[in-house]
């Protein structure tokens, strides 16, 4: 499951008061929801289930999880320069210096600007809206409704885009009034302005300067970074649950958490067809790594069309955004996967179930 969380920016304003107060409303009476930052402008509630880490002790929250670049466990708390660093970069910092799965809201030093930046490659979604001069942005639709939005229709110009490139991202959803922070994009809050601009690219890494000196130089510099990043991301585990198809991706995980000496479990969900079955290649994977392999097929019958999981819907404006039957196949299957596992590492076969 995961995190979920509601910002209102300009919460001084009589439209950011009304949203504000029916956010703190739905943090009452058993809710699962908590009120994390209640300021005169900014108001942060979340569901608990992903980390928040104060910046400084007024300047913002991250909530998710970050990771130093040196590799460890996720970060619990920001301290020395960076309290100062991150609020005087409007967050850039934090984006260049650490990395990870979250959605941050850095308030600029000694002024009143907030800037709300999303991981590069984090799976916590960043869903903006505007609720008159309230600024909302929730992990889904269901949070921004709890604010008061309603969405005003079907954009049916960007239901056209899509189609014609449906793998192209952009920030405009197929809904009309809804918005996407992409990854590695900052939206900067300031009196009566928004602005978006993007923090990280990957164009930046792509020059000369990136470049390793030879070939064996860039291999290492790789299966570092590699190695770093599963060994960060599982370092919370007992036991990690990988989703393997055999697959470039998965191997490379099942490869990673071998040589870091985790010992784990592989999971391979096929189809009934020829062209949904690579149990083989998951089998050769998880027989080279010592690891045991789960098999599991895809039962479509189970899928119940009248219900959604709203909290399944993916943070992109794709088809695929649309919320999905309950009981999928993948959901259900991964419920059932041996209960010793509590941490799964992603392949390349589904989204990421993990607690990350």
């Amino acid at each position: 499951m995961r995190a979920r969380y509601l910002a209102i920016l300009a919460t001084d304003t009589e439209d950011g008061r009304r949203a504000a107060a029916k956010a703190r409303a739905a943090c009452r009476g058993g809710s699962p929801y908590s009120v994390v930052v209640d300021q005169p402008d900014f108001v942060l509630i979340t569901d608990g289930k992903a980390p928040t880490i104060p910046v400084g002790r007024h300047e913002g929250m991250v909530v998710g999880r970050i990771y130093s670049r040196s590799g460890g466990p996720p970060l619990s708390k920001l301290d020395g320069s960076w309290i100062h660093m991150i609020p005087s970069s409007h967050g850039a910092v934090l984006m260049e210096t650490f990395w990870g799965s979250y959605v941050a809201f850095v308030r600029s030093s000694g002024r009143r600007q907030i800037s709300v930046l999303r991981a590069p490659f984090g799976g916590l979604a960043c869903l903006v809206a505007r609720s008159g001069a309230a600024l909302l942005v929730a992990s889904d639709l269901e949070l921004l409704a709890v604010a008061g939005w309603r969405p005003a229709g079907i954009a049916w110009d960007q239901v056209v885009l899509h189609l014609l490139a449906r793998d192209l991202r952009r920030a405009r959803t197929c809904i009309a009034g809804l918005e996407e922070l992409r990854g590695g994009e900052r939206l900067l809050l300031a009196e009566d302005r928004v602005e978006r601009d993007p923090v990280w690219t990957p164009w930046a890494h792509a020059g000369i300067a990136s470049w390793a000196s030879d070939r064996a130089a860039g291999v290492e510099r790789v299966r570092h970074a590699v190695l770093a990043a599963v060994t960060s991301t599982t370092a919370e585990a007992k036991h990690p649950l990988l989703l393997l198809s055999g697959g470039l991706d998965s191997s490379i995980v099942a490869a990673s958490l071998r040589a870091n000496g985790r010992p784990f479990t592989a999971l391979n969900l096929s189809g009934h067809g020829a062209i949904g079955d690579e149990r083989e290649y998951a089998r050769d994977v998880a027989r080279a790594c010592g690891a045991a392999l789960v098999e599991e097929q895809w039962q479509v019958a189970q899928v119940d069309l009248t219900r959604s999981s709203p909290e399944l819907l993916p943070p992109t404006p794709r088809a695929p955004s649309c919320r999905r039957p309950t009981g999928s196949p993948s959901e259900r299957q991964w419920r059932r996967a041996p209960t010793s596992c509590s941490t799964a590492a992603v392949g390349t076969m589904s989204s990421v179930h993990s607690s990350r």
